[in-house]
């Protein structure tokens, strides 16, 4: 067979497939682990530890009753789904009135009150969900109707968002009178929720195949163009054995939609099938990836340890390496293309020498400085030696020789060890000081007394675990950024241990704060919330957010609190502000960077535009995966051309 033949048969197969009206979707090379331990399984839509797979049938099964949507690209907004809302003003409160939609769950049983308060108390009350606020009060007031307000506020209503979570039916859920000890029961669990698609068939270590419920409220006056139809069926699909690669079973017209793939991916499938026959879209989302640092570990308490650590790491190396150089290196933990992301603070470089001489600065004279803008500021010190240093000294001069970086402080100070005292010019806010740094006075470095600095890395660090959430360690992208962070840091005297994970294992390790270090990709939806991300008392012992570091700063604390009910954007930008540039200087993460993603697909496979009969908002409606590759999905259709 030659190409032109080959290529023929290929479309021939894809017009078979989508004469059917399904399409098939792969992720990644293992992109249902659960699929193969189907019997262990249980699918739980307000569970706590969800993977991105799981995310994404739950995006198409089970419905909130506020939905997320993208007005323009990088603007959100909240519509309604399984109800609609509106704000009203009570005599005694304000509150957030709900009416719910017409929603029969697959047994003909309607979607009720009694659902909502049961998936509502669920999250406030199951140790196995994120939480949601807990002040939030909701009261039936008619059939279909029931308001929901702050019951330890009576003049501010709850924002829509507060509601973009899955309603679940009740009744699939095993003592379900007492939301906190509910558990999914296993027989009920491929129809627990009421979504645009429901499961229609799986096929253990195959597929998971879903089917259009087409009495969904996203449906009504949704009309289809001449030679349009909607997509049946969408078939979840796994190639468990790998022998036959995503990219051909793309090829070949197995697969209609492809996610996460590489710059060599796509060259291979255009060189083979030609640029016009596939549609290939690249976007970044709110997400990010990093290796989360344990900041209780007594050795990463110091925020000099944690700044050089996050020089020694090869991060564009890595990035090239690892996703063909497709993402943006970050400088703190949000996601580049975040609108609260602050582009004045440059990420670190990727410089072993900076590493070091961080170091021995702290290590040997209790100074915590960083770099930037040819000028050295000094975040902390330690011990009676440097006592006359404060936070956010500018150091200008070492016996009036000019320090405008790390190497030129640590080479003055070097010079002058022997020396009694050696006097530091330095600026802080207004006002020149000179302060004293007393050579005869001990340094307070605690535990870190016991590790020595030599020119090629450190002597008497401890070994450090690294997890993963990477099941058997199938996730060949995972496998090589953590690899590629134990060279890194091996290179330094740093030895580390890597354990990849189930979830079920990853996650209560995350909560319990059992690892030093470990990896994450972290997707935000909507405005984020520094209190959810980063607030934590010192000695607080229980987990209530997703600071699994146990990262404590006293000014991130003060900010996070003084926002939490902030909903002025103006003002959380200037809030995040200052805090990205304190979560660079005292980081609780090694940054790695935003994925830029890449999607490609049959070109048979189109986005409606809705004509003006169409009252569902919509907005920037490509195949992304912006918010949910799946979140326009009601808008897809199969083209005849």
């Amino acid at each position: 067979m030659n190409k032109l033949q080959y290529i023929c048969a290929t479309f021939l197969f894809f017009s078979l497939c989508f004469a059917q009206e399904e399409i098939v979707y792969a992720e990644m090379e293992f992109p249902l682990s659960f699929v193969e331990q189907i019997r262990q399984y249980t699918f739980n839509p307000l569970a706590r530890f969800q993977t991105q797979v799981e995310g994404r049938i739950i995006e198409l099964t089970t419905d909130p009753l506020v939905d997320i949507y993208q007005v323009t690209s990088g603007q959100q907004a909240y519509r309604p789904c399984l109800a609609s809302f509106r704000t009203v003003k009570l005599r005694e409160q304000t509150v957030l009135s709900f009416n719910l939609q017409n929603a029969n769950f697959n047994d003909g049983q309607p979607l009720g009150f009694e659902d909502v308060l049961f998936s509502l108390e669920y999250k406030k009350l199951n140790p196995d969900s994120w939480k949601v606020n807990n002040n939030l009060v909701i009261t039936k007031q008619g059939s279909n109707s029931f308001n929901a307000f702050y019951g330890n506020s009576a003049n501010t209503a709850p924002l829509p968002g507060e509601f973009y979570f899955p309603i679940v039916d009740k009744r699939s859920y095993i003592k379900n009178e007492e939301p906190s000890k509910a558990r999914v029961s296993k027989r009920k669990q491929q129809h627990i929720g009421y979504g645009r698609y429901h499961v229609d068939q799986i096929q253990e270590n195959r597929f998971i195949k879903m089917r259009r419920t087409k009495d969904h409220p996203y449906y009504k006056n949704l009309q289809y163009p001449p030679n349009h139809r909607p997509i049946e069926y969408i078939k979840m699909f796994s190639f468990p054995n790998a022998r036959i690669t995503r990219n051909e079973q793309f090829i070949n017209g197995n697969v209609h939609l492809i996610t996460e793939t590489l710059q060599t991916d796509v060259s291979y499938i255009n060189n083979t099938l030609g640029k016009k026959n596939v549609k290939t879209l690249r976007y970044s989302d709110d997400s990010f990836s990093g290796f989360v640092l344990n900041c209780e570990h007594p050795y990463l308490v110091p925020s000099a340890v944690r700044r050089a650590l996050n020089y020694m790491v090869r991060k564009r190396l890595m990035l090239k390496k690892a996703l063909s150089g497709e993402g943006e290196i970050i400088a703190a933990p949000l996601p580049r293309r975040n609108f609260f992301y602050n582009t004045t603070v440059r990420p670190y470089k990727d410089d072993s020498t900076i590493a070091l001489n961080l170091l021995k600065l702290y290590r040997y004279w209790g100074l915590d400085v960083y770099e930037g803008d040819k000028r050295v500021v000094v975040y902390s010190g330690s011990g009676e030696r440097v006592k006359e240093f404060q936070t956010g000294d500018i150091i200008q001069e070492v016996e009036r020789v000019s320090i405008t970086n790390i190497a030129e402080l640590l080479q003055e100070l070097e010079k002058r060890k022997e020396e009694e005292i050696v006097r530091v010019k330095v600026i802080n806010g207004n006002r020149v000081f000179v302060r004293r740094i007393q050579n005869k006075l001990g340094v307070d470095v605690g535990i870190w007394k016991s590790v020595n600095i030599t020119s090629s890395g450190l002597l008497g660090f401890p070994k450090l675990s690294l997890i993963a959430n990477n099941p058997q360690g199938k996730n060949q992208l995972v496998k090589q950024i953590c690899g590629a962070l134990k060279e890194d840091l091996a290179k330094f005297g740093m030895e580390i241990t890597i354990d990849y994970l189930v979830p079920d294992s990853y996650y209560p390790r995350l909560q319990k704060g059992d690892f030093d270090i470990a990896f994450r990709t972290v997707k935000l939806t909507g405005t984020p919330n520094l209190t959810r991300l980063f607030q934590h008392k010192k000695g607080q012992k229980k987990i209530k957010n997703v600071n699994y570091g146990r990262y404590h700063n006293a000014t991130i604390n003060k900010i996070a609190s003084s926002t939490r009910d902030v909903t002025n954007v103006k003002i959380l930008q200037q809030a995040w502000r200052k805090a990205f540039s304190i979560l660079h200087h005292d980081p609780p993460y090694i940054c790695l960077w935003s994925r830029n993603h890449i999607i490609m697909h049959d070109p048979k496979l189109k986005v409606l535009s809705p004509g003006p009969e169409y009252k569902v908002p919509h907005g920037y409606t490509q195949i992304n995966g912006l918010i949910n590759i799946f979140n326009e999905v009601h808008l897809w259709a199969v083209s005849d051309r």
